[in-house]
């Protein structure tokens, strides 16, 4: 290829991710201009920005193309602007600093479900394969300081366990947002633009890893009976636990009842039928999913439930050589699961047959750039940020 073609490709390829950007942010902004659907401001830390921080907002502007192609290339951030409640002029904040109103703000994070020496093995079962491939992440330097974190936390937290023992926190979480990268790194620059705010303390903490999965001897209020540690417990996105069974026999009577699904204690709506849920939930996997997520977004607990566990982003192999297609898992049926070959005469539209797997704790660069409409569609998917 000569010269002139390289420089062609590349042009075509920014080009490509500039226009993707500028969809992203665009959606942001369509969402968030109403009075009913407003954002909460949060994480800022200048003099200015604390007095900001708590006020609801509506997102009123999108970043020009030029600001768009510079974040792309990691030279700035990309802004929206924002009406702040009580300011006459609009400001221009990044998305890191907007909370969807939807979602809860949790400042104090998750709670404390894992001992340190469980979550010691868990990072330990992880982060090894992590250090095998820093020499492939030139371009995702977040994921190596991320690696290089959980290292300094193993080697802090050795020999420290018992009662008394302080929680160490790990890093910042990735919904914090990165400087500027200043180089095109595709991935990392790309995901510094479009991630909403961290929902937690702005910390990750290993040990809160198990909240909402791992029962602590809470009081199921369905039947209001104590949930044991380590018995046959459930949680959901908000990370509220209950028996199993009660949790389930609660959202199916919802369900017949011609009710949307939702937490017995808050009344947050599940975002995906209570049977799809229900088939999907597997403890020890969701826990090892967050660890491995870790390394790839940097969220925490709050974040990792609210922005991907709600309605988990999947990744649909076609099996004919192309590349995997986005979708969240609502738009697929129940009966799919996990890392099965599925025969192409399942799904009509994909003859070769497919496969579907979890994107939490996986990194891939052969994605479709599109999310695609789906092949079987349920009930249609609330929006929500999405990684790059």
């Amino acid at each position: 290829m000569s010269k002139r073609a390289h420089e062609d490709s590349d042009a075509e390829r920014l080009a490509g991710r500039v226009d993707v950007l500028v969809q992203q942010l665009g959606n942001f902004v369509s969402r968030h201009n109403a009075d009913d659907n407003k954002v909460r401001i949060v994480n800022l830390a200048s003099e200015f920005g604390r007095t900001l921080n708590g006020r609801m907002a509506r997102v009123v502007g999108n970043p020009s193309r030029e600001e768009c192609q510079d974040a792309v290339l990691g030279k700035s951030h990309a802004r929206v602007r924002v009406k702040v409640e009580g300011e006459n002029e609009p400001v221009k904040m990044r998305m890191c600093n907007l909370l969807p109103s939807d979602a809860r703000y949790e400042p104090d994070g998750g709670k404390v479900t894992l001992t340190t020496a469980r979550a010691r093995e868990l990072v330990a079962a992880v982060v090894n394969n992590q250090r095998d491939d820093i020499p492939n992440l030139q371009e995702r330097q977040d994921v190596i300081e991320r690696i290089r974190a959980a290292d300094a936390w193993l080697a802090k937290t050795e020999g420290v366990e018992g009662a008394g023992a302080p929680i160490i926190p790990v890093i910042k979480c990735g919904a914090l947002g990165r400087p500027p990268s200043g180089t095109p790194r595709a991935v990392e620059n790309s995901m510094n633009q479009v991630c909403s705010a961290c929902s937690g303390s702005g910390d990750v903490t290993f040990e809160t890893y198990g909240d909402g999965i791992v029962g602590i001897d809470c009081e199921c209020v369905v039947c209001t009976e104590p949930v044991a540690a380590g018995g046959d417990a459930m949680g959901l996105p908000c990370r509220h636990v209950f028996h199993r069974k009660c949790l389930e026999q609660w959202l199916a009577t919802r369900t017949e009842t011609n009710q949307t699904p939702n937490c017995p204690t808050c009344r947050t709506e599940l975002h995906m039928s209570h049977e799809l849920y229900a088939a999907d939930y597997d403890a020890e996997e969701m826990l090892r999913r967050r660890f491995a997520e870790y390394f790839t977004s940097g969220f925490c607990v709050c974040c990792q439930a609210q922005m991907i566990e709600v309605d988990p982003v999947v990744y649909l192999d076609p099996l004919n050589g192309t590349a995997p297609v986005v979708l969240t898992r609502s738009q697929l049926p129940a009966q799919i699961k996990y890392g099965v070959r599925y025969p192409g005469d399942v799904i009509k539209e994909l003859p070769d047959g497919f496969m579907v797997t979890r994107c939490q704790g996986e990194r891939t660069a052969a994605i479709s750039i599109n999310v695609s409409p789906a092949p079987v569609q349920n009930d249609p998917p609330k929006d929500r940020s999405r990684r790059a």
